[in-house]
């Protein structure tokens, strides 16, 4: 799909079945195509007012599936098919963090659990969820169909507590510790001795020692988690079984970084200009071997990028204009 001439790079944003590129000229308004997802149609091309800018208002904001905008002291607001913002909550700060089956948390009135609400990014949606009332919530991490709340007791005693994506609990069970990710539908959680994997009946199935903090990521059956420090480099992971518990080969690979996985290969996409890896589009790790299955080079001067998008992979051509899909569907 080619998008005609722009002075500024695009960048693009999933929104319900079509894809939203906005060219943001600083200074002048922005320009916006929207490009239905399933025929490849251009459906509108003109003006909008998103920004793309740090601190330009209303603030461009993605999401796994929709596009929303933030703008500073008024709220959160959906895009429509024109580039136009359409449903609006009030005095939020946006999603907040991670949204998950198109459902995220937001705190409009920021004073603690009894203000935490969630809110769907498709519709704008409200609702509270059902958290302890003894116990402050101060984060979370979403697994299909719902997520993993941490929360800090009045006596300063950290748990973990597992709930759907209604906000109402799936069990009573406290799982004593610091919330540290979700990989898939495995919950990881550090205590003072070791990092423990949970299934989402709250069921330990494995133990790692060690009192830090470990990324972990779950292609299939697999649990990669990372063995390395934070400041360290390269990042190596291990991979353990999840059917068996039994810890395999290590891989020297940063998961946090990929963009996607079929189970076979998980691809990366760099997006540091300084970096060495920024001479590829795109490249791709056997997760058998950890050794580079293939890669698409980055032409001198070229504006191209790839991103996921939705549940697919699309890559902006090197002069900017055009938008190509990678994965066939």
């Amino acid at each position: 799909m080619s998008m005609g001439e722009s002075r500024q790079i695009p960048r693009c944003f999933p929104n319900g079945i079509d894809v939203i590129c906005v060219s943001d000229h600083i200074v002048e308004p922005s320009t916006a195509w929207v490009i239905n997802g399933q025929t490849g149609v251009m459906t509108y091309s003109g003006p909008t007012d998103l920004r793309l800018a740090n601190g330009a208002q209303p603030q461009a904001q993605r999401t796994p599936n929709y596009l929303l905008a933030t703008y500073l002291g008024l709220g959160t607001y959906g895009i429509g098919a024109r580039a136009e913002r359409t449903w609006h909550i009030p005095n939020t700060g946006g999603s907040g963090g991670e949204v998950k089956d198109d459902v995220t948390f937001s705190d409009p009135d920021g004073d603690g659990p009894d203000g935490t609400v969630m809110f769907s990014v498709k519709d704008g949606r409200l609702w509270t969820p059902q958290f302890p009332t003894d116990a402050d919530f101060t984060g979370w991490a979403f697994f299909d169909g719902g997520f993993a709340a941490q929360f800090s007791s009045k006596a300063d005693r950290e748990f973990v507590q597992l709930f759907d994506l209604d906000g109402k609990p799936l069990s009573t069970k406290q799982i004593k510790g610091h919330l540290t990710g979700v990989a898939g539908n495995l919950i990881t959680v550090l205590d003072a001795r070791a990092t423990s994997v949970y299934d989402l009946r709250g069921t330990k199935l494995l133990e790692i020692s060690g009192n830090r903090s470990r990324h972990s990521y779950l292609v299939g059956t697999t649990l990669w988690v990372r063995e390395t420090r934070v400041d360290e480099a390269p990042p190596v992971y291990r991979a353990y079984d999840m059917r068996s518990g039994a810890a395999g080969a290590t891989c020297a690979l940063d998961f946090f970084r990929s963009i996607g996985t079929d189970g076979r290969v998980i691809v990366q996409a760099p997006t540091d200009r300084s970096s060495p890896q920024w001479k590829l589009l795109a490249q791709a790790y056997d997760l058998t071997t950890c050794e580079v299955a293939w890669s698409i080079p980055r032409p001198p001067g070229s504006l191209g990028t790839v991103a996921r998008l939705g549940d697919t992979l699309v890559q902006l051509s090197d002069d900017g204009t055009e938008l190509i899909s990678l994965v066939n569907r």
